[in-house]
């Protein structure tokens, strides 16, 4: 059986075809139009979830960028940009996977 946390933070099949409609199959960081929706910003190793808000067109290159030394942060903060283009205000604390309501946490 998967954790809860594992679950929020896949991208579902409705996610991916909103995230490919809503960037057009282009990646968001380099603009090559092979770019796949499975570039979480907030990563799910930080419990980000995978939701519209959270997810960009990516291409291969970009994302081993994202997870490597040196380059991770230009990437990210380029995820971040596009992202904030797209839903203005919206909190990176909604982009994470939070067990318990806020009302019930310490």
């Amino acid at each position: 059986m998967k954790k809860a946390s594992t679950k929020a933070c896949e991208i579902s099949p409705e996610v991916k075809r909103a995230v490919a409609e809503r960037d057009g199959g282009i990646c968001v960081v380099c603009g090559r139009n092979v770019g796949l929706p499975e570039g979480h910003y907030v990563p799910r190793s930080k419990l980000g979830m995978g939701i519209p808000e959270n997810i960009v067109c990516i291409c291969r290159e970009c994302h081993e960028k994202q997870h490597a030394r040196g380059c991770g942060e230009l990437v990210r903060r380029r995820m971040k940009e596009y992202l904030e283009e797209k839903y203005p205000g919206f909190p990176d604390e909604d982009r994470v996977y939070h067990k318990y309501p806020e009302e019930l946490r310490l």
